[in-house]
């Protein structure tokens, strides 16, 4: 009796673990894809949309391998592969507005062209460089 309780709790302990592990990567492939990703942290420090500005925001879509968005004055479109916590992005194409202050949308895409990997925690994208530094934060609108 007591090695037949052993092995079900055993079974049931690692089925737990095999579905909690499977469903973890599943959601976070669905949710790089899962709509607006809009910037708050950019170099470390907060971003916040101008006010009557346009807020800085990327859209990943896994049917055709494109992301795209507004960079801030500029809107933007290229290539992406992600997988596994990985991501390569671009190159990118985008407008060329000129605008009064064009330093974040440097920065922005200059940190979407860095971005070696990946890590989706709650509705949090951190985008990381190749060192696991992290270049930018979106939230999902």
């Amino acid at each position: 009796m007591f090695k037949l309780r052993t092995l079900i709790i055993l079974f049931i302990a690692i089925v737990t673990v095999y579905f909690t592990a499977c469903s973890g990567s599943v959601i976070q492939k669905a949710s790089l894809s899962g709509g607006k990703w809009l910037l708050y942290e950019l170099d470390g420090s907060q971003y916040t949309a101008p006010s009557g500005g346009e807020n800085v925001y990327i859209v990943f879509d896994a049917a055709t391998s494109q992301a795209r968005g507004m960079a801030s004055c500029n809107t933007f479109s290229g290539s992406y592969v992600a997988g596994g916590g990985t991501i390569k992005m671009g190159p990118f194409i985008s407008t060329k507005m000129a605008c009064d202050d064009m330093s974040t949308e440097m920065k922005f895409m200059q940190s979407l062209n860095k971005a070696a990997s990946y890590k989706i925690s709650s509705a949090s994208l951190s985008l990381m460089d190749d060192a696991g530094l992290v270049l930018c934060r979106l939230r999902l609108e």
